[in-house]
């Protein structure tokens, strides 16, 4: 007899009673019910902590935007941009670096440099032939080539490709004059402008009658001639191209047209507009950082609605600090300008800046060096020796009183100048071995072309050459070895297969010499081995970096002076005092490398929050083989009481039929 219905559900067997009468179903439904109560709890953490994460990674972003805008800010380069303005850019502009004066020009152009262009006679056809032979190009320049003209090519269309594929400085193509019976031309151009670029194209080596004379001149090479200002002491320019960069220091001038009867006056003046517009940038990306921040604080009480990162006291420390450094942003500086409201840039009750771009453009036109160490970083030195190359988010502003900076012993190349100095071109080729570097030398080099092709080699010899006095200083005749290493790790090893008494030769000699051995096969040799640098920042002993002093690295207590690092251009011992300020832009830029680097305190949230969701994953998980196991615990107990149920059903039956069985017989 049938005691039990089943049916299958997901992931167990499904009993209802049919002994007991019981929906069996239900019953497990209500008891999982209540015992996944943690399971609900802990999805739901889950989903709050999977919010605060994607919260913390939009303002991780927001602040990587932010310090982009405010490292560049943080650079005095970005205040030292030049612009060029034309009064006729239609026939002269220009660029400047930032090293270039400020300054108005007046300059005439004469004449624009052209590329010269010489065309043949006309042909019917482009496949008419043109002979076989040689063709013979000189440029005035120096370059000379011959293009093979045979019976495979001996075409307009030939010559233009043969002479294409030399490549040697000239391009030719063939132009349709539109001559109704020889319309067909090759055209041939310099790929260089100017009258050092012009060519003679000789067709005579082609055997046929037919052969393209190309010496009609379409276009003359000429160079650019300008003069710069209209007094006694005016100065007259020629040159090849119409892009000139060395007649006004740190500006490219670009030839567009020619007038000799027009001045173009040229201003170079500091970019005021790029650095109104980084500015600009830079107020943006705050403002975005302050709006993400204040809605993570809103509350709305109807609602009962909140930011999901409401009362964390990290982005409350970030918003705080941020606003501080906007608030009072130099640290260090003594000058005029030392509040960002000074030149335009206020905040408002809610945090955010705007800027009035009157009141800025003004600052920049009157006080430029102090709105650059407002934002940007400041330096200065005692001694020109020292400058400034970096420093970390950890380097403090000094203080009235600065950092004593103390080189005890100045950081010195290794060193060898030859014996013998080179007189004239050298008399025979030479083979040098130069720190296990085989170097040839050819006959009839000159002593700078002797340094040079030395130098083609310095990324593996790690040497330099130059010519010097005989004492390895000043101008002179001797060959130098310098180690391109500051300190006493550079080495030299050097040796001539020549012998410096044989004519004229590099001077080096046939004995192996070195920094510490020198005097080589002459006896006349001099040098000296490198030395490392010693010395101090702010009293605590720095790190040596070739000409570099660091100061900061692996001292147990923090100096203020961490992580600031200074070269040092001297070869004798120095003192001085530097000064070092931090603007806005370095403070905002280094505040946020710190909150955003491994250990800082957007990142720590970040780990924080992540692994707590790997922990809430993970007892989810555990929960939910507990509670499988659970329901089928409490399947299987239900199916051993109908067994039971039915088993005393059972034995009742038999009774009954037992008494039913006697009461009969009786």
């Amino acid at each position: 007899m049938c005691r039990l219905g089943v049916r299958q559900m997901a992931g167990t067997a499904s009993i209802n009673g049919i002994i007991s009468g019981m929906n069996t179903d239900d019953i497990v439904t209500k008891i999982m019910d209540i015992a996944r109560q943690p399971v609900t709890r802990l999805t739901a953490s889950q989903t709050g902590l999977t919010q605060k994460l994607t919260a913390w990674q939009e303002l991780n972003t927001r602040l990587l935007a932010l310090q982009t805008t405010a490292g560049s800010l943080s650079n005095s380069a970005t205040f030292a941009s030049n612009a060029v303005s034309s009064s006729d850019e239609d026939i002269l502009t220009g660029t400047a670096t930032t090293t270039a004066a400020a300054g108005t020009y007046y300059i005439n152009v004469a004449t624009k440099a052209q590329t010269q262009q010489l065309a043949s006679q006309g042909f019917a056809e482009v496949t008419d032939a043109v002979g076989t032979g040689t063709v013979h190009v000189s440029i005035a320049d120096g370059t000379t080539f011959d293009v093979e003209i045979s019976s495979s090519n001996n075409t307009l269309t030939g010559l233009r490709d043969a002479i294409n594929k030399a490549d040697k400085g000239v391009s030719a193509v063939i132009v349709n004059s539109g001559d109704a019976l020889t319309p067909y031309k090759l055209l041939v151009t310099s790929s260089g402008s100017g009258t050092g670029h012009e060519m003679t194209i000789d067709t005579s080596g082609l055997d046929s009658v037919d052969r393209p004379v190309i010496d009609q001149v379409v276009q003359d090479a000429t160079d650019a001639t300008l003069v710069l200002g209209s007094g006694a002491g005016k100065i007259s320019v020629t040159k090849s191209t119409n892009t000139i960069t060395d007649l006004i220091p740190g500006v490219t001038l670009s030839i567009k047209d020619a007038d000799e009867n027009k001045t173009i006056t040229l201003q170079v003046s500091p970019n005021n507009d790029a650095i109104s517009k980084k500015i600009g940038d830079f107020v943006t990306q705050y403002n975005n950082a302050v709006d993400f921040i204040k809605s993570q604080f809103n509350f709305d009480l109807v609602g009962n609605q909140q930011g999901v990162l409401f009362g964390d006291f990290r982005l409350q420390t970030i918003q705080a600090d941020l606003a501080g450094f906007i608030v009072n942003p130099s640290q260090g500086i003594t000058q005029d300008l030392k509040a960002l409201s000074q030149v335009g840039i206020t905040m408002d009750t809610d945090g955010k800046l705007s800027v009035n771009s009157s009141k800025l453009s003004d600052a920049l036109t009157d006080n430029l060096s102090q709105v650059n160490a407002l934002f940007s970083t400041g330096f200065d030195s005692t001694d020109a020796n020292v400058s400034f190359f970096s420093a970390s988010p950890d380097t403090q502003a000094t203080t009235s009183a600065g950092y004593a900076v103390s080189v005890t012993a100045a950081a010195i190349r290794a060193q060898v100048t030859s014996g013998v100095d080179q007189i004239g071109l050298l008399s025979q080729g030479e083979t040098l071995i130069l720190n296990g570097r085989t170097i040839l030398l050819d006959a009839g080099m000159t002593q700078t072309q002797v340094t040079t092709r030395i130098n083609e080699y310095t990324q593996w010899t790690g040497v330099t050459a130059l010519a010097t006095g005989a004492d390895g200083t000043g101008t002179g005749n001797f060959l130098t070895l310098r180690n391109s290493k500051y300190g006493a790790a550079g080495h030299i090893t050097a040796q001539s297969r020549v012998s410096n008494a044989s004519g004229v030769t590099s001077g080096l000699g046939t004995t192996v010499v070195t920094e510490a051995a020198f005097t080589g096969e002459s006896g006349l040799g001099t040098g000296n081995a490198g030395q490392n640098m010693v010395g101090t920042i702010n009293g605590v002993a720095a790190t040596v970096d070739g000409q570099y002093l660091i100061a900061g690295v692996g001292v147990d207590k923090k100096d203020p002076a961490q992580g600031l690092r200074l070269r040092i251009d001297s070869s004798v011992p120095i003192t001085s005092t530097v000064h070092f300020t931090k603007g806005v832009g370095l403070l905002v830029k280094d505040f946020i490398t710190k909150a955003t680097e491994s250990k800082g305190s957007v990142t720590s949230a970040q780990d924080t929050i992540s692994s707590e969701i790997t922990d809430v994953k993970k007892q989810i998980t555990d929960w939910n083989k507990r509670l499988e196991d659970k329901q089928a615990q409490l399947y299987s107990q239900f199916s051993k009481m109908e067994d039971a149920l039915g088993r005393l059903q059972s034995q009742g039956n038999s009774i009954t039929a037992l008494l039913n069985g006697m009461s009969s017989s009786g």
